[in-house]
């Protein structure tokens, strides 16, 4: 399941459609303190799941599953690609890539 979850989402990130984000999604690139050089996009944790979960006939990954990652995000190694501001979580959709392929699966 991890595998098919790794192959969505980087053939999503791949997509030239990827950049751009959904309407009324947040801004596709802010530049990330770490490296000036690389942008990042910031998702709340509903507009994760929805771009992880477009176009599958079952979701693959649920909101719950999300918050739980992000609740649990300095043990598990989620922590750098995680932001609050105030109540609204934000997360690097990217690193949270990353993170699944690296260390989510642990």
């Amino acid at each position: 399941m991890l595998d098919l979850i790794n192959k969505a989402l980087r053939a999503k990130l791949d997509s030239p459609t990827s950049a751009g984000g959904a309407a009324g999604s947040y801004p596709a690139d802010t530049t990330c303190p770490e490296s000036s050089a690389t942008t990042f996009s910031w998702r709340s944790i509903p507009a994760l799941a929805e771009r992880i979960n477009s176009g599958a006939d079952s979701p693959t990954m649920t909101e719950h599953a999300l918050r739980h990652y992000v609740r649990n995000a300095d043990a598990n190694g989620l922590r750098p690609y995680v932001r609050r501001l105030g109540r609204k979580i934000l997360v690097n959709e990217p690193g949270f890539v990353r993170w699944l392929e690296q260390a989510g699966g642990k």
